[in-house]
């Protein structure tokens, strides 16, 4: 996302607030969607990963693994929208707020180690993250936008959940479907998990015109790479 930051300077310093609101929710969108995509792919495969990767030293737990991917998921909207505030420097407010969040979700997971253990640190993390950051980073973008911030809150919070809800069915499914060897399940779940949660983005989240600015913008892309191939 940081390759964007000098077209999100240009819109500004142009005023062209509309193509930003659309790049906005487009930014907060795509980034949940791949964040959700592999989430789920690794909800079900991580120990696994985990296992094979570390030549069996390390043991999974699979309680912190998935906490730490639910962390990821509800980090990716306002991590995206916080792009929009950097890249025009109006994140001092945001710094602060992030700063004070870290604070409390390490102060929250000292405290609640005794009682889950390490599990307690994405724990802590998400809950100082949801005390200072989940509402406010993309709510102070939306007012340097001109964006309406409930709506587009509405429409984030129940999109993330309805895809969520959808990639993980599918990925299970996959995971229960394909026995082995272990990389070709995790290849399976992989492409399974990321097809679920890009189409349910593309049909059921993205409307008619993010959708023709999203092609609009990839198509130049999609034409290098052929190019180079």
């Amino acid at each position: 996302m940081n390759a964007i930051w000098p077209d999100i300077t240009r819109l500004e310093t142009l005023g062209e607030f509309q193509t930003l609101r659309t790049l906005h929710t487009i930014l907060i969108i795509g980034s949940s969607t791949l964040s959700i995509a592999f989430a789920a792919a690794l909800w079900f495969e991580g120990a696994d990963v985990l296992r094979i990767w570390t030549l069996g030293r390390l043991s999974a737990d699979p309680v912190l693994i998935r906490l730490m991917l639910v962390m990821l998921v509800l980090q990716s909207p306002w991590l995206a929208s916080l792009i929009f505030t950097v890249a025009t420097n109006r994140h001092a407010r945001l710094s602060i707020r992030w700063f004070v969040g870290s604070c409390l979700g390490i102060a929250a997971a000292v405290i609640l180690v005794p009682r889950f253990g390490v599990a307690a640190i994405p724990l802590g993390l998400i809950l100082g993250e949801a005390l200072t950051c989940y509402h406010s980073s993309i709510q102070e973008t939306c007012e340097f936008l001109g964006q309406a911030y409930p709506p587009l809150a509405r429409r984030m919070w129940f999109g993330l959940t309805g895809i969520m809800v959808v990639t993980l069915s599918t990925g299970w499914v996959a995971h229960a479907v394909v026995p082995g060897p272990m990389v070709m399940r995790w290849i399976v779940v992989g492409a399974v998990t990321s097809a679920t949660a890009a189409a349910t983005a593309w049909i059921g989240w993205l409307n008619a015109e993010e959708r023709t600015t999203l092609l609009r913008r990839v198509r130049p892309l999609a034409a290098t790479a052929l190019a180079w191939v």
